[in-house]
C-alpha cells in the first residue's frame, strides 16, 4: 500500500486535497495549466511530464508547429521532481487551489 493511503476497515482512503495540504504544508496555489494538480508522493506542483495529443501539419521537410494540445484524465503523467508515475487523474486533487488560496488569505 502506498504512503498516500491509510486503511479504514480494510478499504484504502484516497488522498484528498485537504490531506495533501496536511502532508505538504508549504504548498502554493497554481492558477493556470496546473490548477489542482500535485504529486501525491512529494507535493511537487511545478513541472510534470504528461502524454498529450496535438495536431501537427507534417510535410516531408518537417512541421510548421502544432495546434492546441490536450490531455485526458487517463493520460500518462510523471512528476518532474521525484519521477512518481501514474495517470493524470492520480495527480488531480479537486478543490486544492481554492483551499490553498483560502489558507493564504487567512494567513495574510
Amino acid at each position: 500500500m502506498s504512503k498516500s493511503t491509510k486503511t479504514l476497515k480494510g478499504k484504502p482512503r484516497k488522498l484528498t486535497a485537504r490531506r495533501l495540504m496536511q502532508k505538504f504544508p508549504n504548498l502554493q496555489p497554481n492558477d493556470n495549466c496546473l490548477t489542482n494538480i500535485a504529486c501525491p508522493e512529494c507535493g511537487n506542483r511545478d513541472q510534470f511530464r504528461i502524454e498529450m495529443k496535438s495536431v501537427f501539419t507534417l510535410r516531408d521537410d518537417g512541421t510548421d508547429g502544432y495546434e492546441d494540445t490536450d490531455w485526458g484524465r487517463n493520460a500518462y503523467c510523471q512528476c518532474g521532481q521525484c519521477q512518481h508515475e501514474g495517470k493524470v487523474c492520480d495527480f488531480i486533487f479537486a478543490g486544492l487551489d481554492d483551499l490553498l488560496h483560502t489558507a493564504n488569505e487567512a494567513n495574510d
